[in-house]
């Protein structure tokens, strides 16, 4: 297969969970002391911030998942 780096996705801060979404378009990344952001793939673009939830301890985002249907 061809592994060649096509793009990097700033986050902010270490990225501790990413996912893709069901059809490859999205990539949702969460990690510590931050927001979880989506992406959409082809061109980069953040397409959502989500702020960090209060009570969220430290580590943040620990994992993702979306549903069948592409929702997170």
């Amino acid at each position: 297969p061809d592994l060649t780096l096509l793009r990097t996705l700033d986050h902010g801060t270490t990225v501790r969970a990413i996912t893709f979404s069901p059809g490859g378009e999205l990539l949702a990344g969460g990690g510590e002391f931050s927001r979880a952001l989506l992406w959409r793939v082809h061109d980069g673009s953040v397409l959502h911030t989500l702020p960090r939830p209060s009570g969220l301890d430290a580590f943040g985002v620990a994992g993702w998942a979306f549903n069948r249907e592409g929702s997170l």
